[in-house]
């Protein structure tokens, strides 16, 4: 999954690289405006959820698993590819205005903390999308090709997330 995970940030990259160049996606003071007030709402709601798991919720506000989970992963997904076209109209300005060399690392680092973030969101979509599959085909992933039908049989703890699967 981590090579998955890799691919997608790379297929994220390229394409905001490619609509940045093309000038699909113009990086104005209003589109970074938008960016900050849409990043500060997620955050918010994250930290929300981390509380509510924090006090007993045990899925937070539903961020982690099934449909809320992947709207919220690939929202995450396009936050990352938006701060990313901003990356690039930052190092496309210090360029162009000549900026000095010890100016470089601050650039970097920012990049570098985009494309691990689109990272950790492509690898979230892709852990909600792996845990939400039917029974049904995660059954017959462990079961033998001449199990006919598997069973569910209830964890032995409320709190375990994953089903115990036995095949006959």
């Amino acid at each position: 999954m981590v090579v998955q995970g890799v691919f997608g940030a790379f297929a994220v990259s390229a394409g905001v690289l490619i609509a940045y160049r093309t000038r699909w996606i113009r990086v104005t003071r209003r589109f970074a405006g938008s960016v900050a007030a849409a990043a500060t709402g997620f955050l918010l709601l994250l930290a929300a959820g981390l509380l509510f798991s924090a006090f007993g919720a045990g899925n937070g506000l539903g961020m982690h698993r099934g449909g809320l989970g992947i709207l919220f992963g690939v929202l995450g997904v396009l936050l990352g590819a938006a701060f990313l076209a901003l990356d690039f109209r930052q190092l496309e300005d210090a360029v162009a205005h000549g900026a000095p060399r010890e100016e470089a690392w601050p650039a970097a680092f920012g990049l570098t903390t985009t494309l691990v973030w689109i990272h950790r969101e492509v690898l979230r979509v892709l852990t909600v999308f792996n845990s939400a599959l039917p029974l049904q085909l995660s059954c017959h992933r462990q079961c033998a090709p001449s199990a006919h039908t598997c069973e569910r049989r209830a964890p032995a703890r409320r709190t375990r997330e994953r089903h115990l699967l036995r095949c006959r």
